[in-house]
């Protein structure tokens, strides 16, 4: 969480023996980190997922969980996060 940035990919269910029970359809993805040096820990939980989408940065989701052996974090994707927390915009005050 202190700008850092690490390469990562979405591991695939199907073809992941330890993620086969991941419900099909789930809004949680499971990231592997390319570069098994990262630093990967509990510090790591609540930290935005972003990707850079047309020269913006868009917020993918949430880290909510770190497994530190395997280098994967856990990303609840943003927009049914948003929805299950019943979320506003607030214009004014």
């Amino acid at each position: 969480m202190d700008g850092r940035v690490a390469a990562g990919h979405v591991l695939d269910p199907a073809a992941t023996p330890e993620l086969r029970d991941l419900p099909a359809g789930s809004e949680r993805v499971v990231v592997a980190a390319d570069d098994m040096e990262t630093p990967i820990g509990e510090q790591l939980a609540g930290a935005p997922v972003t990707a850079q989408v047309d020269g913006s940065t868009q917020n993918l989701g949430i880290i909510t969980g770190i497994d530190e052996t395997r280098h994967w974090v856990v990303v609840d994707l943003i927009g049914p996060f948003l929805a299950r927390q019943n979320a506003a915009l607030v214009l004014g005050r």
